[in-house]
């Protein structure tokens, strides 16, 4: 083992954190419109905050759907700082 190595994982180790997010998801919604549905995201403490709101919101419709046997398919979508507001459809997968 290089003399390196510990420098290394501890560098490594450091990005993951900085470049980490603590990120919190509403409960899917409901809208008035038949498979269609909100999720709200937020996360902080990342260097891309607004990204990783938007990633937990599609892999939370994606999982939504998934559990129903069914697609997600995103539509509108606002996205801020450190949050995404996503509504999205399920649909039947073919």
């Amino acid at each position: 083992m290089s003399a390196r190595t510990p420098f290394v994982v501890m560098i490594a180790a450091c990005l993951t954190l900085w470049l980490g997010a603590c990120s919190s998801v509403s409960e899917v919604s409901a809208t008035d419109k038949p498979h269609v549905y909100t999720v709200n995201t937020s996360a902080h403490g990342a260097v891309l905050s607004w990204a990783a709101a938007h990633r937990k919101a599609i892999s939370t419709a994606d999982a939504y759907c998934a559990q129903q046997g069914m697609r997600a398919s995103p539509g509108f979508e606002h996205v801020s700082e450190r949050e995404a507001k996503l509504t999205f459809e399920c649909h039947p997968t073919l």
